[in-house]
Protein backbone atom coordinates (compact mmCIF):
# COMPACT_ATOMS: atom_id res chain seq x y z
CA UNK A 1 0.00 0.00 0.00
CA UNK A 2 1.74 3.39 -0.86
CA UNK A 3 0.53 6.26 1.49
CA UNK A 4 -0.36 9.25 -0.19
CA UNK A 5 0.53 13.07 1.35
CA UNK A 6 -1.95 15.22 1.18
CA UNK A 7 -1.39 18.91 0.50
CA UNK A 8 -3.22 22.37 0.85
CA UNK A 9 -2.03 25.21 -0.12
CA UNK A 10 -0.39 27.69 2.67
CA UNK A 11 -0.35 31.82 1.94
CA UNK A 12 2.96 33.17 0.94
CA UNK A 13 4.51 34.61 3.99
CA UNK A 14 5.30 37.94 1.91
CA UNK A 15 1.63 38.11 1.63
CA UNK A 16 0.76 37.58 5.15
CA UNK A 17 3.47 40.40 5.87
CA UNK A 18 1.30 42.57 3.64
CA UNK A 19 -1.71 41.80 4.47
CA UNK A 20 -0.54 42.53 8.64
CA UNK A 21 2.22 44.59 8.37
CA UNK A 22 4.60 45.93 11.36
CA UNK A 23 3.97 49.18 12.55
CA UNK A 24 6.29 51.90 13.25
CA UNK A 25 6.30 51.38 16.99
CA UNK A 26 6.74 47.18 16.30
CA UNK A 27 9.93 47.72 14.11
CA UNK A 28 11.71 50.33 17.13
CA UNK A 29 10.76 47.89 19.75
CA UNK A 30 11.91 44.72 17.67
CA UNK A 31 15.06 46.75 16.65
CA UNK A 32 16.01 48.44 19.90
CA UNK A 33 15.82 44.80 22.03
CA UNK A 34 17.72 43.11 19.07
CA UNK A 35 20.21 45.67 19.72
CA UNK A 36 20.43 45.39 23.54
CA UNK A 37 20.00 41.30 23.76
CA UNK A 38 23.51 41.08 21.55
CA UNK A 39 25.55 43.83 23.57
CA UNK A 40 24.13 41.61 26.61
CA UNK A 41 25.26 38.74 25.12
CA UNK A 42 28.81 40.29 24.33
CA UNK A 43 28.64 41.66 27.81
CA UNK A 44 28.79 45.63 26.87
CA UNK A 45 25.82 46.06 28.62
CA UNK A 46 25.87 44.62 32.17
CA UNK A 47 22.14 43.82 32.90
CA UNK A 48 20.18 40.88 32.81
CA UNK A 49 18.56 39.46 29.52
CA UNK A 50 15.05 37.77 30.95
CA UNK A 51 13.16 35.68 28.37
CA UNK A 52 9.87 35.46 30.85
CA UNK A 53 6.11 34.53 30.04
CA UNK A 54 3.71 31.79 28.92
CA UNK A 55 5.28 28.08 28.23
CA UNK A 56 3.40 28.55 25.21
CA UNK A 57 0.88 31.00 24.02
CA UNK A 58 -2.95 29.16 23.35
CA UNK A 59 -5.07 32.35 23.70
CA UNK A 60 -4.30 35.92 22.18
CA UNK A 61 -6.21 37.96 24.66
CA UNK A 62 -4.53 36.41 27.70
CA UNK A 63 -1.48 36.48 26.14
CA UNK A 64 -1.92 40.39 25.32
CA UNK A 65 -3.14 40.99 28.69
CA UNK A 66 0.39 39.49 29.81
CA UNK A 67 1.69 41.07 27.81
CA UNK A 68 0.53 44.75 29.08
CA UNK A 69 0.90 44.19 32.42
CA UNK A 70 4.91 42.75 31.74
CA UNK A 71 5.42 45.63 29.83
CA UNK A 72 4.79 47.80 33.17
CA UNK A 73 7.49 46.04 35.19
CA UNK A 74 10.11 46.03 32.37
CA UNK A 75 9.65 49.67 32.32
CA UNK A 76 10.11 49.50 35.75
CA UNK A 77 13.53 47.43 36.32
CA UNK A 78 14.97 48.62 33.24
CA UNK A 79 17.60 50.03 34.15
CA UNK A 80 18.83 46.20 35.24
CA UNK A 81 16.80 43.74 33.08
CA UNK A 82 15.78 43.36 29.78
CA UNK A 83 12.98 41.84 29.60
CA UNK A 84 11.51 39.83 26.50
CA UNK A 85 8.32 38.09 26.48
CA UNK A 86 7.92 34.58 25.89
CA UNK A 87 5.83 34.44 22.74
CA UNK A 88 5.97 30.46 21.75
CA UNK A 89 3.89 29.66 19.07
CA UNK A 90 4.91 25.84 18.27
CA UNK A 91 5.32 23.30 20.89
CA UNK A 92 7.92 20.68 20.26
CA UNK A 93 6.16 16.79 21.40
CA UNK A 94 7.87 13.74 22.08
CA UNK A 95 4.72 11.90 21.33
CA UNK A 96 1.64 13.05 20.41
CA UNK A 97 -0.56 16.26 21.54
CA UNK A 98 -1.19 19.70 20.56
CA UNK A 99 1.95 21.69 18.53
CA UNK A 100 0.87 24.91 19.17
CA UNK A 101 -0.84 27.80 18.46
CA UNK A 102 0.13 27.82 14.84
CA UNK A 103 -0.49 24.69 13.89
CA UNK A 104 -4.00 24.50 15.67
CA UNK A 105 -4.85 27.61 16.96
CA UNK A 106 -8.46 26.33 17.72
CA UNK A 107 -7.06 23.19 19.96
CA UNK A 108 -9.62 20.79 18.25
CA UNK A 109 -7.18 19.27 15.74
CA UNK A 110 -8.51 20.85 12.96
CA UNK A 111 -4.94 22.27 12.00
CA UNK A 112 -6.08 25.67 10.38
CA UNK A 113 -2.19 26.72 9.79
CA UNK A 114 -3.02 29.06 7.71
CA UNK A 115 -5.35 31.14 10.11
CA UNK A 116 -2.91 29.94 13.02
CA UNK A 117 -0.32 31.96 10.99
CA UNK A 118 -2.58 34.85 10.30
CA UNK A 119 -3.79 35.05 14.63
CA UNK A 120 0.15 34.14 15.55
CA UNK A 121 0.96 37.31 13.42
CA UNK A 122 -1.41 39.68 14.39
CA UNK A 123 -1.14 39.52 17.79
CA UNK A 124 2.87 39.49 17.70
CA UNK A 125 2.28 43.07 16.16
CA UNK A 126 -0.10 43.92 18.89
CA UNK A 127 2.28 43.19 21.13
CA UNK A 128 5.45 44.54 19.83
CA UNK A 129 3.47 47.77 18.93
CA UNK A 130 2.75 47.80 22.38
CA UNK A 131 6.20 47.68 22.72
CA UNK A 132 6.81 44.37 24.39
CA UNK A 133 9.51 42.85 22.70
CA UNK A 134 9.50 38.93 21.80
CA UNK A 135 11.10 35.63 21.66
CA UNK A 136 10.18 32.50 20.31
CA UNK A 137 11.33 28.92 19.27
CA UNK A 138 11.09 28.24 16.04
CA UNK A 139 10.45 24.10 15.06
CA UNK A 140 9.63 24.59 11.42
CA UNK A 141 11.79 25.28 9.39
CA UNK A 142 9.51 27.31 7.24
CA UNK A 143 7.92 29.09 10.15
CA UNK A 144 10.34 31.90 10.60
CA UNK A 145 9.56 33.51 7.10
CA UNK A 146 6.30 34.54 8.79
CA UNK A 147 7.08 35.64 11.98
CA UNK A 148 10.86 36.42 12.17
CA UNK A 149 11.12 40.01 11.15
CA UNK A 150 8.90 40.38 14.93
CA UNK A 151 11.13 38.66 16.80
CA UNK A 152 14.39 39.86 18.95
CA UNK A 153 15.50 36.87 20.89
CA UNK A 154 14.82 32.88 19.85
CA UNK A 155 15.75 29.46 21.01
CA UNK A 156 16.55 26.36 19.65
CA UNK A 157 15.31 23.75 21.89
CA UNK A 158 17.64 20.41 23.20
CA UNK A 159 15.95 18.21 20.52
CA UNK A 160 16.98 20.49 17.64
CA UNK A 161 20.09 21.97 18.84
CA UNK A 162 21.73 18.90 16.55
CA UNK A 163 19.50 19.82 13.72
CA UNK A 164 21.69 21.10 11.18
CA UNK A 165 18.93 22.86 9.34
CA UNK A 166 18.07 24.75 12.85
CA UNK A 167 22.43 25.69 12.84
CA UNK A 168 21.74 27.04 9.36
CA UNK A 169 18.34 28.71 10.47
CA UNK A 170 20.29 30.32 13.55
CA UNK A 171 23.03 31.59 10.96
CA UNK A 172 20.49 33.53 8.91
CA UNK A 173 18.44 35.68 11.34
CA UNK A 174 19.49 39.28 12.62
CA UNK A 175 18.78 38.26 16.10
CA UNK A 176 20.23 36.62 19.19
CA UNK A 177 19.40 33.00 19.58
CA UNK A 178 20.46 30.48 22.48
CA UNK A 179 20.90 26.68 21.77
CA UNK A 180 19.91 24.53 24.88
CA UNK A 181 21.98 22.02 26.01
CA UNK A 182 21.22 18.49 25.91
CA UNK A 183 18.65 16.87 27.66
CA UNK A 184 21.53 14.36 29.05
CA UNK A 185 22.66 17.84 30.07
CA UNK A 186 25.35 18.06 27.96
CA UNK A 187 27.18 20.84 27.00
CA UNK A 188 28.86 19.99 23.75
CA UNK A 189 25.62 19.91 21.31
CA UNK A 190 25.09 23.50 22.42
CA UNK A 191 28.97 24.49 22.02
CA UNK A 192 28.65 22.70 18.73
CA UNK A 193 25.53 24.04 17.44
CA UNK A 194 26.91 27.63 18.19
CA UNK A 195 30.23 27.51 16.24
CA UNK A 196 28.17 26.03 13.01
CA UNK A 197 25.26 28.82 13.86
CA UNK A 198 28.52 31.52 13.58
CA UNK A 199 29.50 30.58 10.09
CA UNK A 200 27.93 30.83 6.51
CA UNK A 201 26.00 28.65 5.02
CA UNK A 202 24.43 27.78 1.82
CA UNK A 203 21.30 25.52 1.37
CA UNK A 204 18.09 24.99 -0.56
CA UNK A 205 15.68 27.22 1.58
CA UNK A 206 11.96 29.22 0.27
CA UNK A 207 11.88 32.39 -0.61
CA UNK A 208 8.90 34.97 1.11
CA UNK A 209 7.59 34.35 -2.09
CA UNK A 210 7.25 30.71 -2.15
CA UNK A 211 9.74 30.18 -4.23
CA UNK A 212 12.78 27.69 -4.21
CA UNK A 213 15.97 29.31 -3.82
CA UNK A 214 19.66 28.88 -2.62
CA UNK A 215 19.84 30.71 0.84
CA UNK A 216 23.34 32.06 1.31
CA UNK A 217 23.38 33.08 5.56
CA UNK A 218 26.10 35.22 6.91
CA UNK A 219 26.85 33.13 10.46
CA UNK A 220 25.31 34.75 13.49
CA UNK A 221 27.69 36.05 16.45
CA UNK A 222 25.02 36.65 18.96
CA UNK A 223 24.62 33.07 19.58
CA UNK A 224 24.78 31.76 23.15
CA UNK A 225 24.19 28.73 25.25
CA UNK A 226 20.89 28.35 27.46
CA UNK A 227 21.52 25.65 30.31
CA UNK A 228 18.26 23.74 31.28
CA UNK A 229 20.30 22.15 33.82
CA UNK A 230 22.73 23.85 36.13
CA UNK A 231 21.55 24.19 39.93
CA UNK A 232 19.83 20.99 40.32
CA UNK A 233 21.66 17.79 41.17
CA UNK A 234 25.20 18.84 41.80
CA UNK A 235 27.32 19.43 45.23
CA UNK A 236 28.37 22.51 43.55
CA UNK A 237 25.63 24.95 42.49
CA UNK A 238 27.85 26.41 39.79
CA UNK A 239 29.62 23.03 38.41
CA UNK A 240 28.05 22.93 35.08
CA UNK A 241 27.97 26.59 35.03
CA UNK A 242 31.82 26.63 35.09
CA UNK A 243 31.61 23.45 33.39
CA UNK A 244 30.14 25.15 30.36
CA UNK A 245 32.02 28.19 30.48
CA UNK A 246 35.21 26.62 30.32
CA UNK A 247 33.93 24.20 26.98
CA UNK A 248 32.77 27.40 25.32
CA UNK A 249 36.10 29.22 25.80
CA UNK A 250 38.35 25.95 24.38
CA UNK A 251 36.06 26.27 21.44
CA UNK A 252 36.47 29.88 20.89
CA UNK A 253 33.33 31.00 21.79
CA UNK A 254 31.71 33.53 23.90
CA UNK A 255 31.92 32.48 27.46
CA UNK A 256 28.28 33.32 28.72
CA UNK A 257 25.16 31.23 29.39
CA UNK A 258 21.48 31.80 30.65
CA UNK A 259 19.82 29.57 32.98
CA UNK A 260 16.44 28.36 32.22
CA UNK A 261 14.91 28.53 35.30
CA UNK A 262 12.29 25.70 34.50
CA UNK A 263 13.02 22.56 32.92
CA UNK A 264 15.36 20.11 34.47
CA UNK A 265 16.25 22.45 37.29
CA UNK A 266 12.87 22.22 38.32
CA UNK A 267 11.74 18.67 37.51
CA UNK A 268 9.20 20.41 35.28
CA UNK A 269 7.60 21.32 39.06
CA UNK A 270 6.44 25.07 38.08
CA UNK A 271 6.77 26.36 41.99
CA UNK A 272 9.74 25.32 42.16
CA UNK A 273 11.04 28.04 39.30
CA UNK A 274 10.98 30.37 42.30
CA UNK A 275 13.61 28.97 44.06
CA UNK A 276 15.95 28.40 41.07
CA UNK A 277 15.74 32.24 40.56
CA UNK A 278 16.65 32.67 44.21
CA UNK A 279 19.87 30.76 43.11
CA UNK A 280 20.43 32.85 40.20
CA UNK A 281 19.93 35.77 41.89
CA UNK A 282 22.32 34.64 44.51
CA UNK A 283 24.99 33.86 42.15
CA UNK A 284 24.67 37.08 40.33
CA UNK A 285 24.91 38.86 43.22
CA UNK A 286 28.13 36.76 44.22
CA UNK A 287 29.46 38.61 41.04
CA UNK A 288 29.04 36.04 38.40
CA UNK A 289 29.34 37.73 35.35
CA UNK A 290 29.34 34.62 33.09
CA UNK A 291 25.50 34.54 33.91
CA UNK A 292 23.91 36.81 31.38
CA UNK A 293 20.39 36.13 31.25
CA UNK A 294 17.20 33.41 32.65
CA UNK A 295 14.40 31.67 31.01
CA UNK A 296 11.37 31.59 32.92
CA UNK A 297 7.84 29.96 32.25
CA UNK A 298 4.96 32.52 33.69
CA UNK A 299 1.49 33.20 33.35
CA UNK A 300 -1.17 35.14 34.64
CA UNK A 301 -2.63 32.15 36.94
CA UNK A 302 -0.08 29.75 38.27
CA UNK A 303 -0.35 26.12 37.60
CA UNK A 304 -1.95 24.73 34.11
CA UNK A 305 -5.50 23.11 32.77
CA UNK A 306 -6.04 20.94 30.43
CA UNK A 307 -8.54 21.61 27.48
CA UNK A 308 -11.83 21.07 28.79
CA UNK A 309 -14.42 18.72 26.91
CA UNK A 310 -16.80 21.93 26.33
CA UNK A 311 -13.53 23.26 24.40
CA UNK A 312 -11.69 26.62 24.20
CA UNK A 313 -14.56 28.52 25.62
CA UNK A 314 -14.88 26.93 29.07
CA UNK A 315 -10.79 27.65 29.24
CA UNK A 316 -9.47 29.56 32.54
CA UNK A 317 -8.62 32.95 31.39
CA UNK A 318 -4.47 33.24 31.98
CA UNK A 319 -3.56 29.50 32.58
CA UNK A 320 -1.25 27.06 30.82
CA UNK A 321 -2.30 24.41 28.99
CA UNK A 322 0.98 23.31 28.40
CA UNK A 323 3.54 23.11 31.18
CA UNK A 324 2.69 24.43 34.38
CA UNK A 325 3.59 28.34 34.91
CA UNK A 326 4.32 30.32 38.07
CA UNK A 327 1.50 32.90 38.37
CA UNK A 328 1.80 36.51 38.16
CA UNK A 329 2.65 37.65 41.82
CA UNK A 330 5.58 35.43 41.72
CA UNK A 331 6.49 36.71 38.63
CA UNK A 332 6.92 39.87 39.94
CA UNK A 333 9.03 38.91 42.78
CA UNK A 334 10.90 36.78 40.87
CA UNK A 335 12.42 39.71 37.93
CA UNK A 336 12.61 42.24 41.69
CA UNK A 337 14.74 39.14 43.00
CA UNK A 338 17.22 39.58 39.63
CA UNK A 339 16.97 43.22 39.21
CA UNK A 340 18.27 43.49 42.58
CA UNK A 341 21.15 41.10 42.23
CA UNK A 342 22.08 43.20 38.93
CA UNK A 343 22.53 46.12 41.12
CA UNK A 344 24.13 44.29 44.06
CA UNK A 345 26.81 42.69 41.10
CA UNK A 346 27.46 45.95 39.90
CA UNK A 347 28.53 47.65 43.67
CA UNK A 348 31.01 44.34 43.74
CA UNK A 349 32.63 45.67 40.44
CA UNK A 350 32.12 49.08 40.99
CA UNK A 351 34.55 48.67 44.60
CA UNK A 352 36.91 46.43 42.51
CA UNK A 353 37.80 49.42 40.00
Amino acid sequence: MVLAILYKAVIPADLLEYEIPKTEASIQTVNAARREAAEIIQQLDDRLLVVVGPCSIHDPQSALDYGTALRQVADRLGNELLIVMRAYLEKPQTSAGWKGFINDPYLNGTFEINKGLRMARQLCVDLTDRGVPLATEFLGALSPLYLADLMSVSAIGARTAESPLHRELASSVPFPVGFHNATSRDVRTAVEAIQAASTQHQFISVTPEGRSAIASTPGNKSCFTVLRGALSGTDNETEEVHSAIAQLREANQNPVVMIDCSRDNTLRDACDQLQIVQDVSALIAKGERAIIGTMIESNLVEGRQDVPLEGFSHLKHGLSITNGCIGWGGTVGALESLATAVQERRRIFAKSN
